[in-house]
C-alpha cells in the first residue's frame, strides 16, 4: 500500500512538472541569473595590513635570541601621549607619525634611559570610495639609537612581517 501510494505522488509531481515545463524554466533561468548579478556586485575587500606603528622586538646581545624585558615607560617625542606598556614584553608597538618623516621615542628600562629615533616615508592611498584611505609607512630606517645595537629587518610597516627593528641590549 505504501509503495502504491509513492509512486502515485512520485507520477502526480512529475505530470505537474511535464505540464508547466515552460513555467519551471523560467523561473530557474530567472533565478540563475539572479544569482549570477548578485556575484558581480561584490562588496569592496577593505582589509589591510598596514598599520600606523613600526613594531620593534628586544634581542640579548650575548645570547642573539629574543628576549623579555619590562619596560617601565616608553615615551613619544613630538606631542604623542605615551606608549602603553605591558609587565614583561618582547616587542613594542611604536607609533609612527603621519606628520613627521622621523620620531625618536624613549625607553626607560630597568633604570636606564635609551633612545630610537626612526626615518621613514608615509603616504595617504585610497583603495576604494567605500573603504576610504589607507596610510602607508614606509623605508623605515634607523637615524639613531642609544642601544647597543638596533637592526632595520622590514622596512614597510604591515600586520604580516613579525618586526621592523631588532633592538639589541
Amino acid at each position: 500500500m505504501v509503495k502504491s501510494i509513492q509512486s502515485l505522488i512520485w507520477l502526480v509531481i512529475s505530470h505537474i512538472f511535464a505540464a508547466n515545463m515552460g513555467r519551471f524554466s523560467i523561473i530557474i533561468v530567472g533565478i540563475g541569473m539572479g544569482l549570477g548579478l548578485f556575484s558581480c556586485t561584490e562588496e569592496p575587500d577593505c582589509q589591510d595590513t598596514r598599520t600606523p606603528f613600526a613594531r620593534a622586538q628586544y634581542y640579548s646581545l650575548e645570547e642573539q635570541r629574543i628576549e623579555e624585558i619590562i619596560i617601565d615607560s616608553l615615551w613619544v617625542d613630538g606631542g604623542f601621549a605615551p606608549v602603553a606598556v605591558s609587565d614583561t614584553t618582547s616587542f613594542s608597538n611604536l607609533l609612527l607619525d603621519p606628520d613627521a618623516r622621523q620620531t625618536t621615542y624613549y625607553f626607560w628600562i630597568e633604570d636606564q634611559l635609551d633612545t630610537l629615533t626612526l626615518a621613514y616615508n608615509s603616504k595617504m592611498e585610497v583603495k576604494s570610495p567605500e573603504c576610504g584611505p589607507f596610510q602607508t609607512f614606509f623605508d623605515i630606517s634607523v637615524v639613531s639609537t642609544s642601544f647597543d645595537s638596533v637592526v632595520t629587518v622590514h622596512s614597510i610597516a604591515d600586520s604580516r612581517l613579525p618586526n621592523n627593528v631588532e633592538i639589541y641590549r
